[in-house]
């Protein structure tokens, strides 16, 4: 028996299982790098399980022990058994994940596994030796669904997010806002260069190029900000792509969610879900717009901005 994150975790005499690809150098590196991701996905769901009530912790303990079965088998076809005889200390991330648990409650950590399951069956949907690890991790990821209703997760189902649909609201604000500081900054220039009591072309010069630096400088602001937004919010979109097409069956149940929470019945909801999953486009539009809030047309042009800034 060794010792691993803190768990014992069973070393088996058993035949390592067959390797589909080569244990290169890189190949060995890569295992130890998934070996610690799900060591540290168990350190993490035992902790959470000490914070929350007896029912989600009986399932939250069951999940960490899954884990550790993954990391085993990791182990196993790594076949370096001196590995788990050191003792994994959980990362740094891990353990800022439990200690905002800690403090804010389960439901504010639970988005954020949902979408490092969703990396794990990225991995392992691509990787031959995984065998039924993405299946497993597709469970964990409908089960942290649950519990994030249970615990009221932030951006859980049917909550959204701050749309950018009203991106020309966002337009005219930063052309008036643009015009504001324009005007009030000019005429402070101006009137402090008259105040010198210097020639009137001088301070025609003065008015026209403080115009022209407050313009340039409140463009290139405009357009870092908008530009930022938009690639924050292209990453949302991508993010909910990679979930439909990896975990499209949790994706209907949440479209479902959606649906009975508009007032929907269920027969209607479901309906209308089985209807969009057969168009894999069709249903990322849809789970863009009503879970994320979004309108992947109206995301803000950078340039618009910069122009009416």
């Amino acid at each position: 028996m060794a010792r691993i994150a803190g768990y014992t975790a069973p070393m088996t005499t058993m035949d390592p299982p067959q390797a589909h690809v080569p244990l290169t150098d890189e190949r060995r590196a890569r295992l130890r790098e998934m070996i610690g991701d799900e060591l540290d996905a168990a350190w993490l769901y035992d902790r959470l399980a000490g914070m929350s009530d007896p029912q989600s912790a009986a399932v939250l303990s069951r999940m960490a022990e899954s884990e550790l079965e993954h990391a085993t088998h990791w182990v196993r076809l790594l076949g370096d058994e001196r590995y788990p005889a050191d003792l994994h200390r959980p990362s740094l991330r891990v353990r800022l994940m439990a200690f905002q648990a800690r403090l804010w409650g389960l439901g504010f950590v639970i988005s954020q596994l949902r979408r490092e399951e969703l990396v794990d069956i990225q991995k392992y949907v691509s990787d031959p030796d995984s065998g039924d690890l993405a299946e497993e991790e597709r469970e964990h990821r409908a089960t942290l669904a649950e519990l994030g209703t249970q615990y009221g997760a932030v951006g859980a189902v049917g909550e959204g997010h701050a749309g950018v649909g009203a991106h020309g609201a966002s337009t005219f604000r930063a052309a008036l806002f643009g015009l504001n500081d324009g005007i009030v900054s000019n005429l402070a220039l101006i009137a402090g260069v008259a105040g010198v009591a210097i020639g009137s072309e001088a301070v025609l010069v003065a008015g026209i190029g403080g115009w022209l630096a407050g313009a340039f400088s409140m463009a290139a602001g405009e357009y870092i900000s908008v530009r930022g937004q938009s690639e924050v919010l292209q990453r949302q979109i991508a993010m909910e792509r990679d979930e439909v097409l990896l975990d499209p069956a949790e994706e209907r149940r949440e479209l479902v969610s959606i649906y009975r929470a508009k007032g929907l019945s269920q027969e209607l909801a479901e309906q209308v879900a089985a209807e969009l999953s057969d168009k894999p486009d069709a249903l990322i539009d849809t789970m863009v717009r009503e879970e994320l809030g979004l309108d992947p047309d109206q995301l803000g042009d950078p340039w618009r901005a910069a122009l009416s800034s």
